[in-house]
């Protein structure tokens, strides 16, 4: 799922009619459930990313240090102009290398929808105390 996906979903769910206090309180459970579903597969799929860019780390370190392998001239990954590099340098071309950047910025997107469905969930369980101060309100307003 895409993080616009997620934001669009809330911008639906997170629209609550103020004279259908009683049923917004009834479906309070079931957006924890749709969200955390969300997020559990989000989750997941987060271990899955961290997982591959250790990986790909560790691949293109040795990469780096070993020179390239057959496999690795076919997926097209390219030693600098000198050739192998010292271990002492190793770190810079790690930082520097755009399979790594781009794995790395996968995570951090993959990150951002977590916080974002941890952040909405946060929101849905304050709900009901929400929803239950503004019944208070309007039984005040009316003298009740």
């Amino acid at each position: 799922m895409k993080l616009e996906e997620i934001h669009e979903l809330w911008a639906v769910d997170s629209q609550l009619d103020q004279l259908e206090l009683d049923s917004t309180a009834l479906s309070i459970a079931k957006m924890h459930h749709k969200y955390y579903q969300i997020l559990s597969k989000e989750k997941l799929i987060l271990k899955k990313i961290e997982s591959d860019a250790k990986t790909l780390k560790i691949e293109k370190y040795e990469f780096y240090v070993d020179g390239p392998t057959q496999s690795q001239i076919n997926l097209g990954w390219k030693l600098p102009a000198k050739g192998k590099i010292i271990r002492s340098d190793v770190g810079m071309y790690l930082d520097g290398d755009s399979d790594i950047i781009a794995s790395n910025l996968r995570v951090a997107y993959q990150q951002e929808k977590i916080n974002l469905l941890e952040s909405i969930i946060k929101t849905i369980s304050t709900l009901g105390w929400h929803v239950k101060a503004a019944i208070d309100f309007r039984r005040m307003q009316q003298g009740l």
